[in-house]
């Protein structure tokens, strides 16, 4: 996999982006389109006094999206405590990525009549200060994937480089790599730096990391970015692409934060991406964060 070098995303205060462009890989290998994808922040593993993992008649949860996507990526997916408190829901496998409290499920989403069986992929990606307990760290990173169809290879986490004089992104990156060599990503970037701030050095951490896995294909990172896409497309390299739904994906001032980049080498492809939400939710039909999922399936 050879480098090239191209001008590159700034973002903000002139964040510069450094770039690793992945070579294409034989045609047998999955486009990365020909998944179904979903975002959600969660806030938390509850809304209103009610688990958001699972659907109940009052909201809806992470359950719902399973049975229309391949693979959902969480932000906020609430405590370590919550997962290994959870085992009648799923059977969990402890493991560190990169220091950090890891845990990867075998989870039987039960919806009705139907069982979706899946692999749920968490990590406590949020820093505690010491002496604090599990319980307040909710800030987490995670997956749930349907790896009948998207074979997951390995799964890592990318940790943030936070100090006084370089700081490259909060919460850093859990990763996907599926064995068509595509490359997955969820983020969730910082919401008190000014907007947008810390957006290229998350795309930058994903190009390095791509790189570093052999006979890669491509990358795709969806997540909370705190930024809406109109400030970001403008500085975005042609090689990475944008795609974001036209609804606000938040309740609260009306903001598109959620949605997804990606950069492959067949660029005829991309993403529709809506609101997996009814506009105006009955009872029971709305999700239970201020923040609504968004769906991504091919253009």
């Amino acid at each position: 996999m050879a480098k090239r070098g191209v001008p590159h995303l700034l973002v903000a205060v002139a964040v510069a982006v450094g770039v690793a462009v992945v070579e294409a890989r034989p045609a047998a290998a999955a486009h990365v389109t020909e998944y179904t994808f979903a975002t959600w922040n969660m806030q938390g593993a509850t809304y209103k006094g009610r688990n958001v993992w699972v659907t109940s008649p009052q909201q809806r949860g992470v359950a719902s999206l399973v049975p229309a996507h391949d693979v959902v990526a969480l932000q906020e997916a609430g405590s370590l405590k919550e997962i290994d408190d959870s085992t009648s829901r799923w059977k969990c496998t402890a493991s560190v990525k990169s220091l950090r409290h890891a845990r990867q499920c075998a989870w039987p989403v039960k919806l009705g009549a139907n069982t979706y069986n899946r692999q749920l992929y968490f990590v406590e990606s949020d820093d505690r200060k010491v002496g604090t307990g599990e319980q307040n760290s909710k800030n987490n990173l995670a997956f749930v994937v349907d790896t009948a169809t998207v074979p997951v290879k390995s799964w890592d986490y990318i940790p943030p480089i936070r100090g006084e004089d370089y700081y490259d992104g909060d919460r850093g990156l859990l990763q996907l790599v599926l064995t068509d060599n595509n490359v997955i990503y969820t983020a969730h970037a910082n919401a008190n730096a000014p907007s947008g701030i810390n957006i290229g050095a998350l795309l930058r951490k994903a190009e390095e990391a791509t790189y570093a896995v052999p006979g890669a294909r491509g990358w795709l990172v969806l997540g909370d970015f705190n930024a809406e896409p109109k400030y970001i497309r403008p500085a975005l390299d042609p090689d990475i692409r944008l795609a974001a739904p036209t609804r606000a994906t938040t309740r609260k001032g009306d903001l598109t934060l959620d949605y997804l980049m990606w950069s492959d080498p067949d660029g005829a492809k991309g993403f529709d991406a809506r609101v997996f939400e009814r506009v105006a939710p009955e009872p029971g039909q709305q999700f239970g964060s201020d923040h609504r999922p968004v769906s991504f399936t091919e253009s």
